[in-house]
């Protein structure tokens, strides 16, 4: 083998090295960052929490449902994915509404990589054309803040955490 020969043959060996180094890093990066999205386990929504504030619309009658305290817990289960099988947690909650009716809530879901959370309550609306009310809830400053969207009505609600 010639010198030219050698050169060529350690360079490529090298700029295979530096390739698998850097996939290899880049693999790693991409397990960190999977590994620090927020799961329902680590969320800041879980715990106890009662509503301390209401804003209402001036047209508001009471006709539509917000909790005025509730709990949010997690929930294990299976999940099958179509190449493997892995745990995954869910959101799970009860609510007392204005009204002191009890009820889980149908829907609890983290949505926007777990800084939000949405919530629906159970039951059924009053009339056909009556949307469910939607609740869109993020942590500020230590408070849930909820936005209530029906179709016809907004509103915001405030939480704190439950003293015990």
């Amino acid at each position: 083998m010639n010198y030219t020969m050698k050169n060529t043959t350690l360079s490529n060996i090298s700029i295979s090295f530096l390739f698998l180094t850097l996939f290899l890093l880049s693999m790693a990066a991409s397990a960190d960052s999977e590994s620090n999205k927020p799961t329902a386990k680590q969320s800041v929504f879980i715990g106890n929490w009662t509503v301390t504030k209401v804003d209402f619309p001036d047209n508001y009658f009471s006709e539509i449902k917000y909790p005025a305290s509730f709990q949010l817990t997690t929930e294990d289960s299976e999940k099958k994915h179509e190449k493997n099988s892995q745990a995954n947690v869910q959101i799970k909650g009860k609510y007392i509404d204005q009204f002191d009716h009890q009820c889980d809530f149908s829907l609890a879901q983290l949505i926007n990589n777990g800084n939000e959370l949405l919530l629906l309550t159970c039951g059924t609306t009053k009339h056909n054309d009556s949307w469910a009310p939607l609740h869109k809830v993020k942590l500020i400053n230590g408070q849930l803040v909820g936005s209530v969207i029906t179709k016809t009505q907004r509103f915001i609600w405030y939480a704190d955490p439950t003293k015990e």
